[in-house]
């Protein structure tokens, strides 16, 4: 999906995390760019937070306000981060973690432990895109790596 798919379903955005590329794209090849958009009045919604590389999506970073998001039928906000991640543990065969967040990697979803109210909880990326964050936080010792 590339940003001008992104703006038919979500509209402009308002801005971005780097103000020296057009807004809205196409963006730079080989370079990450995270568009912002925010409060949809017309659908009463935080919008995901939508992060490029190379002009295709890579990540999206969803509002807790989305309460209808599902993963194989599990409503990933109506319980707290902490069960959530119980749950997404079960289901997981390759997740790392720390003593705040949790990646999943085979669910591609990342979330934070933190109490959850309006902010940012849970993000949903491309298959590939913290593999090597993972690697290098197991190598250092920031992160555990569990497979099965």
């Amino acid at each position: 999906m590339t940003s001008s798919d992104v703006q038919r379903i979500l509209g402009k955005p308002e801005f971005c995390d780097n103000p020296e590329v057009p807004l809205g794209g196409p963006y730079p090849a080989d370079e990450r760019v995270t568009e912002f958009r925010m409060f949809d009045y017309s659908n009463e919604r935080y919008q995901p937070d939508v992060s490029y590389f190379s002009n295709g999506v890579v990540s999206l970073d969803v509002y807790t306000l989305h309460e209808t998001l599902t993963l194989q039928n599990v409503a990933l906000f109506k319980n707290t981060p902490t069960v959530l991640a119980d749950i997404l543990k079960g289901m997981s065969k390759s997740y790392a973690f720390d003593d705040n967040s949790y990646i999943f990697l085979d669910l591609s979803i990342s979330m934070s432990l933190e109490d959850w109210e309006i902010s940012k909880s849970v993000n949903i990326f491309a298959s590939g895109e913290f593999d090597e964050f993972v690697e290098e936080g197991v190598e250092d010792g920031t992160l555990n790596w569990v497979r099965y």
